[in-house]
């Protein structure tokens, strides 16, 4: 369950601003973030992340043998390791 509310915190204002103003996301390793977590706020899906957006999906015809494209999801799942390995 995600902690209500969730707050992200920048130990930098430029981190910050580019993260408001243009959606940048930076990553470290999951050891780095559950060492500087207190107990009260663990967040119990810290090194896991999935984020789906419009996209497009492959349409494979065996029949035909054709592959198109057509409208779809894309989702991209992410699971971080103790040592930063993806």
């Amino acid at each position: 369950m995600i902690p209500t509310p969730l707050y992200k915190v920048f130990d930098n204002k430029k981190y910050a601003e580019q993260f408001i103003n243009e959606g940048n996301l930076r990553f470290s390793t999951l050891g780095y973030y559950k060492k500087i977590e207190d107990r009260a706020r663990v967040d119990c899906s810290e090194g896991f992340g999935k984020v789906s957006k419009d996209g497009e999906s492959f349409l494979l015809d065996s029949a035909s043998n054709s592959v198109s494209l057509v409208p779809g999801i894309e989702t991209l799942y992410v699971e971080g390791g103790e040592l930063g390995r993806l």
